[in-house]
């Protein structure tokens, strides 16, 4: 940089794929209630709702050519776990909690709203 300082740029995060369609799929019916549209018309870029895919919802969410409120890119790698031990990585893969279940005790769980579930 001018100041002479260094930035990154982007990064690459390695991700399993039952966690991008797990985390997907437990967001799919989530609404915003201000705009009465699903949360994903909002955040999967051109693709709306109906055309979003995990992938196309990663990719949005990690592109700042396309999303302002991404800082710098981040390529979502989707590896399975396995892969990892044998190339010296650790892939993000953590419990996916169903939309009826809180967190913690802090956090509720997704109202009857959102998340059939619950109701």
């Amino acid at each position: 940089t001018a100041l002479g300082k260094t930035v990154i740029t982007g990064i690459d995060v390695y991700i399993s794929e039952s966690y991008m369609s797990g985390v997907f799929n437990s967001c799919i019916q989530v609404s915003v209630p201000s705009t009465g549209y699903l949360a994903l018309e909002l955040m999967c870029g051109n693709w709306g709702a109906s055309r979003c895919t995990p992938r196309k919802w990663f990719d949005y969410m990690g592109d700042p050519a396309s999303n302002s409120y991404v800082p710098f890119k981040v390529a979502y790698v989707s590896v399975a776990p396995s892969k990892a031990s044998n190339e010296g990585f650790q892939v993000l893969n953590p419990e996916i909690r169903a939309c009826n279940v809180p967190v913690n005790s802090l956090t509720p769980a997704c109202s009857c709203m959102d998340c059939e579930a619950s109701c």
